[in-house]
Parts: C-alpha cells; sequence; structure tokens
C-alpha cells in the first residue's frame, strides 16, 4: 500500500471512515490493500468525549497491534494520547465491540512487532522515514480483557431494554441465549429465577435492568443518562418505572392473547429456552402457550371485560407516542435517558417485533417506529455533541394522568397488600376492579420513587406536584415501606417473555 500524506482529501476520508465502518460492521472500510482495519474508541482527555479512529492492524494471539504513525507527522496523534491516558477500552472488530488493553511495546517487543506491521505494510517504513530523528513511531497492543456476558434471549422484554443501554453507552459485552438448564443454574448463581443477568469480567453478578443502569452509572461509564435537572432525572425514573411495570400486562396480552403471535413465540421459545427438553417440539409449544396464557393472562386479571382496556392503553400510546415522537428524537429531547430505555423494554422485543402490536405500530405511529430503530442503532459518537436534557417536555401530560390515576394508587395498594403478607392485591385502574398476585418487587419499586421524590429540595418538589395529582404526590410523601423482606424482592422472578 503506498504510503499515505495528510491533506484535505485523506483528512476527508480519515473523518468518514469510522463512520462507514461502524455503520457496516467493517464490511465496508474493513481492509486496505492488505492490511485489516479495526475501529479504535477513545475518550477525550481534555473534553471527555467519545472519539472513534480507524487503524491499520497487524492480528496477534493476544490480541491487535497497532502503529501511531499519523503518516509520518512530526507530532503523536491524538488518538495516541488519549488511549495513553485511558488505555482500557474497547475496539469493534469484525461487528463486534472487543474490550482491549492498551500496552505501549518497548526495546525488542517493540521492534518485532514492528517488523510485522512494515512486513504487512510497506508504507509504514516510509512514515518512520519522515519521523526520523523527530520522534519514533509508538507500537501498541491492544490485549484482550475478559468479556463482560449478557445472558438472555433475544425475544426477552428486559434483555433488549439492556442490551440497547449498553449499545448507547459504548458498555462491551458478549450476548449468550440461554436454554433451560442455564436458565436454572444461572438463577442458582445469582439467586432470583430472571433474565437478563450479566457476569462481570471479575466474577460478581448484577441482576435487574434497573439496578444495573444503575451501576453502570455510578461508576461514571460513558455520558449519563440521567437528565442533569433534578426534577428531570426524577421524572425520568418515573417514566422509566412506569414503562417497566404498567407495559408488561399490554406486551404480554398482545404476545399471547393472538393466535399467530403465539404460535410464533412459543414456536421460538420451545426452539431456544427448551431447546435441552427431550420432548417433541409440538408439546414443548404446547406447555409455553399454556404457561403463559395461564400466568400472564387468566392469572393476571386479563378477561373478556378487561382486554378491551387493555388494547385502548397500546393503542392510545402509540397515539400519544407518535405525537411526541415527532417533535424530537427522543422522549425527552435530543439525548436518550432512563425513560427511553424503559419504553424500549415493552415497545423493542414485543411491540415492535410481533407481528399483531407490530402492524398497529406500522400503521398507526411511523414516528414510535423510527424511534425503536433510532435508539437500538445509538451509539456514544451519535449524541456525544448533543444537548443534555434540562426540563420537561410540556407534552408528556397523558403519561402523567396514568401515574397520577392509575399507576402510583396501584402501588400503594399492592405495598400495602404485601405488607400485611396477601397473597393478591385488589385495586381500581383503568375503569376496572382487578384482583391479581401481589408483586413484592413493585413494593421495592414504590419505595425506590418515594426516597427519589423525598431528596429533591423543596422547589423541584413543588414542580413535580405541578405535574402529578394531589393524591399522587400524597403516595409519595408517604414514608417507604419498611417491612417488605427485601430477600424476596432481588428481582423479577419467572419466565416473562
Amino acid at each position: 500500500m503506498p504510503a499515505a500524506t495528510r491533506n484535505p482529501l485523506t483528512e476527508f476520508v480519515f473523518r468518514h471512515h469510522p463512520a462507514i465502518y461502524r455503520r457496516t460492521g467493517g464490511k465496508i472500510g474493513g481492509k486496505i490493500g492488505n492490511a485489516p482495519v479495526l475501529l479504535l474508541n477513545t475518550v477525550g482527555r481534555k473534553t471527555g468525549k467519545p472519539r472513534s479512529n480507524c487503524l491499520m492492524c497487524v492480528e496477534r494471539e493476544n490480541g491487535w497491534a497497532i502503529a501511531a504513525s499519523w503518516a509520518g507527522e512530526p507530532k503523536h496523534p491524538i488518538w495516541y494520547l488519549n488511549l495513553m491516558a485511558a488505555p482500557d477500552t474497547t475496539i469493534e472488530w469484525q461487528g463486534k465491540i472487543e474490550p482491549v488493553r492498551a500496552r505501549l511495546l518497548q526495546d525488542e517487543e517493540r521492534d518485532r512487532v514492528w517488523q510485522e506491521i512494515v512486513a504487512q505494510d510497506e508504507g509504514f517504513s516510509v512514515y518512520e522515514e519522515r519521523t526520523n530523528g523527530v520522534r519514533e513511531i509508538p507500537v501498541v497492543l491492544l490485549e484482550k480483557r475478559p468479556a463482560r456476558i449478557l445472558y438472555g434471549m433475544n425475544c426477552s422484554y428486559f434483555t433488549g431494554k439492556l442490551e440497547a443501554y449498553f449499545q448507547t453507552k459504548g458498555i462491551p459485552f458478549e450476548f449468550r441465549e440461554l436454554n433451560r438448564a442455564e436458565f436454572i443454574n444461572l438463577g442458582k448463581k445469582t439467586g432470583v429465577m430472571q433474565f437478563p443477568s450479566v457476569k462481570e469480567p471479575d466474577g460478581t453478578w448484577l441482576t435487574d435492568t434497573t439496578k444495573i443502569i444503575d451501576h453502570f452509572e455510578d461508576l461514571e461509564t460513558g455520558r449519563p443518562v440521567a437528565p442533569s435537572d433534578p426534577v428531570a432525572a426524577f421524572c425520568s425514573r418515573l417514566f422509566e418505572d412506569l414503562f417497566d411495570e404498567w407495559y408488561w400486562r399490554p406486551a404480554l396480552y398482545y404476545r399471547w392473547a393472538h393466535a399467530d403471535d403465539a404460535r410464533l413465540m412459543s414456536t421460538e421459545l420451545a426452539r431456544q429456552l427448551l431447546r435441552d427438553v427431550p420432548v417433541p417440539l409440538f408439546l414443548r409449544r404446547l406447555f409455553v402457550v399454556l404457561r403463559q396464557r395461564l400466568v400472564y393472562m387468566k392469572k393476571d386479571g386479563v378477561t373478556r371485560t378487561t382486554a378491551p382496556l387493555i388494547e385502548a392503553q397500546y393503542l392510545d400510546s402509540l397515539t400519544e407516542l407518535n405525537r411526541i415522537l415527532a417533535k424530537r428524537p427522543y422522549l425527552f429531547g435530543e439525548v436518550p435517558c432512563e425513560a427511553d430505555f424503559g419504553l424500549f423494554g415493552p415497545f423493542f422485543r414485543h411491540f415492535f417485533c410481533d407481528p399483531t402490536s407490530g402492524r398497529l405500530m406500522r400503521n398507526h405511529a411511523p414516528n414510535l417506529l423510527h424511534w425503536v430503530t433510532r435508539l437500538w442503532s445509538t451509539r456514544p459518537v451519535d449524541i456525544a455533541d448533543k444537548q443534555s436534557i434540562s426540563e420537561i417536555p410540556d407534552d408528556l401530560g397523558y403519561f402523567f394522568d396514568m401515574i397520577s390515576d392509575d399507576y402510583l394508587p396501584y402501588l400503594k395498594a399492592n405495598a400495602e397488600a404485601v405488607t400485611r403478607g396477601d397473597g393478591n392485591v385488589a385495586y381500581r385502574a383503568q375503569g376496572a376492579d382487578w384482583d391479581i398476585p401481589v408483586a413484592p418487587y413493585r413494593a421495592r419499586c414504590l419505595n425506590d420513587l418515594k426516597q427519589g421524590y423525598l431528596a429533591l429540595d423543596d422547589q423541584a418538589q413543588s414542580k413535580v406536584a405541578e405535574l402529578l395529582s394531589e393524591s399522587a404526590i400524597a403516595i409519595l410523601n408517604a414514608p417507604p415501606t419498611t417491612t417488605i423482606n427485601e430477600t424476596r424482592i432481588v428481582g423479577r422472578l419467572g419466565l416473562r417473555v
């Protein structure tokens, strides 16, 4: 490959190469001459903003070797300085994100690898001549680091939510789809039968998508997803909780009440999750359908009377979300926040992907359809220069009313039932009476919301009070429930897909 020089044309190519590489998974721009190309992700040591550079590399058994040649310029490239300031980073390679640790090579090891680089592309010998007497071109080995593993399922509500969060934040992970035996073993390791679960490189296990997101936000990994304004931050978390817990019923209803959807998803679950069960496929499918319809429909209050209310919630939500997302790319503004990831759970793997609900979305909410694909493809570089969320949009009244009229009263009734030790909770919502099993996890959800509200100062609480009803504020003002058995509510129990 002929040696390059830095000029307006090459600068244009260098600037746009990463976007093409990322969008095509390296199928375009993944090779220059005989040299393979990787995409190096770094963070500006002064700006804190994510940066990406396409670099020719030499594959090695334990990683990839790169050279900071900068086409023979007298100074080290900016990406190299950023990398040395934060050696633990990621690369994109053949469509996957790989965690790596950068190590500057010295002396004989450096010379040996440099010869491999020159043998692969003679242009680097020209760069060496250009820098002779000015600087030695650094050679860096990007060594593979242990992978973070996300255990889940491709049809799962909360798995999709967590995948979108990791991708948006640029957090590397390896996805593994579970079978039945692995699911049981996962429960033994984490103490709760649920997915997704995350195994960290150091062996630590993480469960519950909300708590997993909190964990990585506390680590200050990448750009924060919480709005900078305290009121907006509280409302973002409130919306995440609403979407996580109040939209699961319509999500499960559309998947299992309609014949085409149930046939498709029972086949997928039978072939994936139950692939290690030694019985015929049709029996595995039958087991899945009967179980889901019993647990997530009949026991959860789905009847001929309530089914129209569940459908109305979905259709009305399509209308409201389509109107909102016609104005801005994400729920609260120019960047995604917790509310977006909460909404993504039901609206991606269920409503977007399943036949009946997906058809309704395509017909009634094209802007929402676009939001789903936008959030799924969002990467740190896409939002690096976007303005942070500093206020609550004024068009979210439909969801604030839902929180005031239905969701918070349900959470209150559920928490009281859990405290009493009841097996079921009776409440009224959406114009109907419901009697369903208690959910200890949601009692903790209410406690978390109360603590978040009570942590706001008086001025912020007053602003929240303008968005919710007096009765809803009274629920948030009540002391957190202290008799809930925390060991019972580590996460969301069961096969909720």
